[in-house]
């Protein structure tokens, strides 16, 4: 029961970290993009 737990628990950081990501890097081609087009 404790692993169990233990994943559930995982799961909702691991999704936290790469949704944090993926907003770091979209704003990172969006702002490396307007810049180019500026």
């Amino acid at each position: 029961m404790p692993r169990v737990t233990n994943v559930i628990g995982m799961v909702p950081t691991d999704i936290i970290m790469m949704s944090m990501r993926l907003a770091i890097s979209l704003l990172k081609g969006f702002a490396s993009t307007k810049d180019s087009m500026a």
